[in-house]
């Protein structure tokens, strides 16, 4: 099971790599 803490993470540095960091993150990936 993954921790929120590392889901958060994870999904803050996919946004910091794409340049989503100011963008509304997608429903897929705060859905939980």
């Amino acid at each position: 099971m993954v921790d929120g803490a590392q889901v958060e993470d994870a999904v803050r540095t996919l946004h910091d790599a794409f340049g989503l960091a100011e963008a509304r993150p997608p429903d897929s990936l705060v859905a939980r």
